[in-house]
């Protein structure tokens, strides 16, 4: 029999392969656990590990303990030869439904690892392990010392669960209780039934108390503010959704208003203990603010109405279309296609107010910095199969595709600006109709928000590829697009913002925005490089862009390849010209359009109003 036909020695695979563990993490977990829980730190430190424990490298390589005590086979902490392995396919499709979940045990670390992995940064998970060696086995393998430290992996000492538990969700007010317990079956049934019994009294008692809270907030709310904002006005900014833009977005306003002088209170929805509403209602109870805005989000969202007076900041369509506005609140505007998306969804003209997007004023000399030798092009790229578009029925499927080569052939034509008309003739060179209003409405979305947006930006980097300057992408699912001098930067204006960025390319290239008015042409106008916005079929965009930019003044248009690639080259042929345009627009944008101006604006708009 050759070598390869040999059957597989299946013992090699329960050999002992043994780990070197880094002290460091021990170390690292220990003192993040002594920050936030002493007691348990000083318990874990005095626990001498069973001399049968031997650290090891499981089949999947994660290192963790495997149990060799004498006259018995060896066996792994927590169950599993291959633990990481495992975890992964127990939580494959676990949803944490906006809880905080509970892990009946440790085991040798595996699930809980994964869980940090999948679960939001404003998520915890709350470990009930009863054995203290346990848990002193595995803070010597696994590195937790971020999640113990931001409060996102809570270690519930054995003996006291409950009353750690009131406690710690006594003092932080923001953090939600144990929600479900997951993977039960990692633990014995009477050790469940315990937990879930523990836990259910915990929730009830802490509910108790944070609703009596509330109730006391709302009975002793602070009167409306007065007619008008003084010119040091308390100000309090609410971003509490998950978006990470609005968190960007709150530290660029929050810089704004202390640069004015303003006292300022941010409250980000960005950690596990701001997440119940108690924390934030108590706060700004405290602060007492004469003006708040809340990011996206509608007002209502606290159970208790802030002090002083309340706008919603409107970032997107979807918030734009609300249900019912709420009372005494104004709302602002972000771009005009948000204002008419307002008006449609039956909001008052006299409780909207146009804030558009704004920009940082950049320091005086920033200007002066060298440029990048690239470009950087501003836009997405939305996957170009129907199904990805939920689209799924094969004659729809054909009338799409159909629809992207049609608009491929006409994106520097007029028709390109009028979705209805391109959907109409797709259906007649198609033979495909579509009979049903709502699904045509549906499509039509799809249309103008969609493909011909992406078809747009295919076609603007299929002429950038062929020019000699590297392309940094600013926007998504660029990764494959091909192109040898086209580099990813970022998926979104605030993704680099929150990098720290200071990029200063050679100019920029906008191409495909449905709404062209968005933050990232700010922050460019503002950069002091030229730049380029696409302007379909030559059409000015002006009244979508309502007078913060102007086409020649503070940007270039172009309608087609042959406008993009002479004004490209107008930056080695005329460098002088484009760059008198770029100061100027940095100019109008640090002295109009930053938002510590569009701060002055809101106060103003009160006191007039």
């Amino acid at each position: 029999m050759s070598r390869a036909d040999a059957a597989p020695n299946l013992a090699l695979l329960d050999a002992l392969r043994p780990a070197v563990l880094d002290p460091a993490v021990w170390t690292r977990n220990l003192k993040a656990l002594a920050a936030e829980q002493p007691l348990l730190a000083a318990e874990l430190e005095r626990v001498t590990l069973p001399s049968a424990w031997r650290p090891a490298l499981a089949l999947d390589g994660l290192a963790t303990w495997r149990l060799e005590t004498p006259n018995q086979p060896p066996t792994w902490l927590g169950g599993s030869a291959a633990p990481l392995t495992r975890a992964r396919a127990l939580l494959d499709q676990f949803n944490p439904a906006g809880k905080n979940p509970a892990l009946p045990c440790l085991g040798c670390g595996a699930e809980l690892r994964v869980l940090l992995e999948r679960l939001p940064p404003y998520a915890a998970v709350f470990v009930l392990e009863s054995d203290l060696p346990v848990l002193a086995a595995v803070l010597r393998t696994q590195d937790y010392a971020e999640a113990i430290a931001r409060g996102r992996c809570i270690f519930v000492p054995p003996g006291r669960a409950a009353a750690f538990l009131e406690q710690r969700l006594t003092e932080q007010p923001g953090l939600l209780p144990p929600g479900d317990i997951v993977l039960p079956n990692l633990a014995a049934e009477p050790r469940i039934a315990e937990l879930r019994t523990m836990c259910e009294s915990v929730l009830a008692t802490i509910q108790a108390q944070r609703d009596a809270e509330l109730q006391e907030l709302q009975a002793r709310a602070a009167p409306r503010a007065p007619a008008t904002l003084a010119p040091l006005a308390r100000f309090a900014i609410l971003a509490l959704g998950p978006d990470t833009a609005t968190h960007a977005l709150t530290r660029s306003l929050r810089r704004a208003a202390e640069s004015l002088g303003w006292p300022v209170l941010s409250r980000l929805l960005d950690a596990p203990g701001n997440v119940h509403p108690l924390s934030h209602c108590r706060q700004l109870a405290d602060f007492s603010p004469a003006l708040t805005i809340c990011l996206n989000h509608p007002r209502a969202w606290l159970p208790v109405a802030p002090p002083g007076r309340s706008c919603v900041w409107v970032l997107t369509e979807s918030m734009a279309t609300i249900d019912q506005p709420e009372d005494g609140v104004l709302y602002l505007a972000a771009s005009p296609l948000i204002h008419a998306a307002l008006r449609k969804a039956g909001v008052s003209a006299s409780v909207i107010h146009d804030w558009y997007w704004a920009c940082e004023a950049k320091p005086d000399d920033a200007a002066n910095d060298p440029a990048d030798a690239a470009l950087v092009f501003v836009a997405d790229r939305p996957a170009a199969e129907a199904r990805a578009h939920g689209i799924t029925h094969g004659t729809h499927q054909l009338l799409w595709t159909q629809l992207r080569a049609l608009a491929a052939q006409s994106w520097a034509t007029p028709l390109i600006r009028e979705p209805a008309k391109l959907l109409v003739r797709g259906e007649r060179e198609s033979r495909i109709e579509l009979t049903d209003p709502q699904l045509r409405d549906w499509f039509l979305k799809l249309v103008e928000r969609v493909l011909i947006p992406g078809v747009i930006a295919e076609q603007v980097a299929q002429g950038l590829a062929d020019q000699p300057l590297e392309v940094l992408t600013l926007g998504y699912n660029w990764e494959d697009f091909g192109a040898r001098r086209f580099k990813p930067l970022a998926t979104g204006w605030f993704e680099l913002l929150q990098r720290g960025s200071t990029l200063r390319p050679r100019a920029w290239v906008f191409a495909g925005q449905f709404d062209p008015l968005g933050p990232a042409l700010l922050h460019a106008a503002g950069s002091g490089c030229p730049v380029w916005l696409h302007s379909p079929s030559g059409r000015s965009l002006d009244p979508q862009l309502a007078g913060v930019l102007r086409s020649g003044q503070h940007f270039l248009p172009f309608g087609d390849l042959t406008d993009l690639r002479r004004g490209l080259a107008s930056l080695a042929k005329t460098p002088d010209v484009a760059q008198q345009l770029a100061d100027r627009a940095r100019r109008h944008v640090t002295e109009q359009h930053s938002y510590s101006r569009r701060l002055l604006d809101l106060r103003a708009h009160w006191n007039a109003s």
